[in-house]
């Protein structure tokens, strides 16, 4: 059991969505997995 926190940081024009596959499979191994969307890139909540 793996005792690490990751955070995925997409490029350019690109969210937190683009790990979608990643995360799973991480998390699958132990790791404590957050993917982020940067300020200006993801949806608005109004």
């Amino acid at each position: 059991m793996n005792d690490s926190s990751l955070i995925l940081i997409p490029g350019a024009q690109h969210g937190g969505w683009c790990w979608r596959r990643t995360l799973g499979p991480l998390r699958a191994r132990g790791h404590d997995v957050h993917a982020v969307t940067l300020t200006g890139l993801g949806e608005r909540i109004y």
